[in-house]
């Protein structure tokens, strides 16, 4: 009878054990924590890849179902708890950064909405995040990636977040005619706007006012930028400069960058004048929109130099009017300025080639008297004589080794003097 109880208590107990890891297989948990897993929209890709990268850092917002993202919709102050991918791949299981601070499901069954974003940051005012794209060297650290998830309660305790592209995507690809050498040629993206908010609540993007020029991410003679979505790119410039210095400028045609969207732009540098453009662009749901060919001519130099005839002018006393010569390209602009009220001038700014009169008052004193005009980075000194004084209309003689007429040395003190 004591064996019996004791085979018996065994059996009891390896059944026990036996149902203990049947639940383990089916992950059974009973703190209902959630079991978050991250995967980007399968028409979509990540900025320079395909998939989640170790480590990836993610914030999510658990909140009381049906409701807008506010303090009060928050469940159990879960608000921008931090989540990292625990390896590569297209789906990233995520593990709370803190363990203290993971996720769990009310044990009532109540359903959660979530709200989920990529990078983390600690950065958020109002539910609002800064974005700014002027940094390009690491492109995935601001493709902003958003997800939402409703309605999840404890009886799927798996919750799976599609993130979708919330930036705009910009490629630039170079090929080249006529043995143009591509190597180490650098790409700028001039007159971008490179600030801007991000609405965890409705997921969309606000551009500001920033503007400023960007370089993109290069690999071999392809560019990649991302940039904020609502820019028209026909404000914007590509400029492409070859190792040895050429120049090559180019403007997109008219198109608004669309959240989520990605377009191409493939650029072919040619020698000589000739402009030839090809117009067919690429768009496409990162996501391609179409984009534009272009075959491209280096970029013709405009001197933009202003130079002036003379650099000093002199009046006599009873003043008069004097003219510099201003040499400058059709298209530039300059101006003049003179710091002095009785030198007057008969323009402040002009373009181009340009005859500029400066216009003496009468100097009424016996004092020479100075001032300057200044040509955009150019002075012209301008000195006025006296009252009682001249300038002699020949030279004067004075006694020497060649003096030979006593007569002409005193007209010439005369009119020195008259």
């Amino acid at each position: 009878m004591k064996l019996t109880k004791t085979i018996l208590g065994l059996f009891i107990a390896s059944i026990a054990i036996i149902a203990c890891n049947d639940n383990s297989d089916y992950n059974f948990q009973s703190d209902n924590k959630v079991n978050f897993s991250a995967q980007i929209s399968a028409s979509v890709t990540r900025a320079t890849s395909d998939s989640w990268e170790a480590d990836d850092a993610i914030g999510i917002y658990a909140l009381t179902a049906g409701e807008t993202l506010s303090d009060a919709a928050i469940y159990d102050q879960k608000a921008n708890i931090k989540y990292t991918t625990n390896s590569a791949g297209a789906t990233g299981k995520l593990t709370p950064a803190n363990e203290d601070e993971a996720i769990k499901f009310p044990a009532n069954g109540d359903n959660l909405d979530f709200i989920a974003y990529y990078p983390y940051t600690g950065n958020i005012t109002k539910f609002k995040i800064p974005v700014d794209i002027s940094n390009q060297s690491d492109i995935s650290k601001i493709d902003l990636l958003y997800a939402t998830k409703a309605e999840q309660n404890k009886d799927n305790e798996k919750v799976e977040l599609q993130f979708a592209h919330k930036l705009s995507r910009v490629i630039v690809e170079l090929s080249e005619q006529n043995g143009v050498d591509l190597t180490d040629a650098t790409i700028t993206l001039k007159g971008v706007t490179v600030k801007g908010a991000f609405d965890l609540d409705n997921g969309t993007v606000t551009a500001k006012t920033d503007v400023a020029d960007v370089t993109p991410y290069k690999k071999a003679n392809k560019a990649t930028a991302i940039l904020l979505p609502g820019q028209d790119v026909s404000v914007m410039k590509i400029e492409i400069v070859l190792k040895d210095g050429t120049k090559y400028e180019w403007t997109p045609a008219q198109y608004i960058l669309k959240e989520g969207k990605s377009i191409t732009y493939s650029l072919v540098l040619i020698s000589g004048n000739a402009v030839t453009l090809d117009a067919d662009a690429t768009i496409e749901d990162w996501k391609v929109e179409a984009g534009q060919n272009e075959t491209l001519t280096p970029k013709e130099e405009v001197n933009n130099e202003v130079t002036v005839d003379k650099t000093s002018l002199e009046f006599a006393a009873a003043g008069g009017e004097k003219t510099v010569n201003i040499t400058a390209n059709e298209n530039k602009s300059w101006t003049a300025t003179s710091d002095a009220n009785w030198l007057t001038l008969n323009t402040a700014n002009q373009t181009g080639n340009f005859a500029l009169k400066l216009t003496a008052t009468e100097n009424t004193t016996t004092e020479q008297r100075t001032t300057t005009v200044t040509i955009e980075d150019k002075t012209v000194t301008v000195t006025q004589k006296g009252k009682g004084t001249t300038t002699p209309t020949t030279d004067l003689l004075f006694p020497g080794a060649d003096f030979e007429d006593w007569v002409a040395f005193e007209g010439s003190l005369n009119k020195l003097y008259r």
